[in-house]
């Protein structure tokens, strides 16, 4: 599961995963996925959850299997289809799935860009927050979109596979949007060269809205990157600021420099 820097999760092998959050918030949002997505999507049984003192708990079956391989056709596209699966949840608003309460998803994004601009601004990365803060009239390309349930963390290590296909694991960050969006940050994720993006993942690299998720993603991952000590750190945020770099300089070429 993700978010180790912050959140400590105990194996109790073969049985279950205890998992401890830094925010009752995160808790309850990946319960309440896990919970809905049963017999919708392939995750994870909750087993219980509960609160001692400050510290929230989860405890959630323990899934036996092997990680995937983002090289494969057949890893991919399983897991794609894990993800839209998932995304036949539909929700009463736009926002994180503890609290979603905006009726626009253009409105979301365009609270979200200002958090990101904001954060960025505090960094010093003050090039990237006035980039970001240009992606507001791109907001014109989305369509109207019911909010659906998205993972919003659809990365490799966010994978297992087992003898009856993939299941998705840590639902902490899900909210309801727009699942091009979930599919964007699974190409990205998996550094999928944009040659397989229309064939394993079913986006067009080319298409505006593409474009827009790809931009919004990478500035999400700079803030969180560049918010954060350590080399894997350093590292995700050279590469985000490389792949922003290209775009705005007319190079489109997501997923990394080892795309082709």
């Amino acid at each position: 599961m993700t978010e180790r820097e912050t959140n400590r999760v105990l194996v109790v092998r073969p049985l279950a995963v205890l998992k401890l959050y830094t925010a009752a918030w995160r808790r309850d949002t990946e319960v309440t996925a896990l919970e809905s997505l049963r017999g919708r999507a392939p995750v994870p049984a909750v087993i219980g959850s509960a609160t001692f003192g400050r510290h929230s708990a989860a405890l959630i079956r323990y899934v036996r299997g092997s990680a995937p391989n983002p090289a494969s056709a057949l890893d991919v596209r399983a897991s794609v289809a894990a993800l839209r699966a998932a995304h036949t949840i539909t929700g009463p608003a736009f926002g994180r799935l503890h609290a979603p309460d905006q009726p626009s998803w253009a409105g979301f994004l365009a609270g979200r860009l200002d958090s990101y601009a904001e954060t960025l601004t505090t960094l010093g990365l003050t090039t990237q927050a006035r980039q970001c803060r240009t992606l507001h009239h791109a907001l014109d390309v989305l369509e109207d979109t019911r909010p659906h349930l998205l993972h919003s963390d659809p990365n490799p290590g966010n994978v297992i596979l087992t003898a009856h296909g993939p299941v998705l694991l840590d639902w902490e960050l899900a909210t309801f949007g727009d699942p091009e969006l979930d599919l964007v940050r699974l190409a990205w994720e998996w550094r999928l060269p944009p040659a397989r993006w229309a064939e394993w993942v079913g986006l067009d690299p080319r298409s505006p809205t593409v474009d827009l998720y790809l931009r919004l993603h990478l500035f999400s991952r700079l803030m969180s990157a560049s918010s954060r000590p350590g080399a894997a750190s350093a590292a995700l945020a050279h590469r985000c600021l490389t792949e922003l770099t290209d775009l705005y300089d007319g190079v489109h070429s997501p997923g990394g420099s080892d795309a082709s």
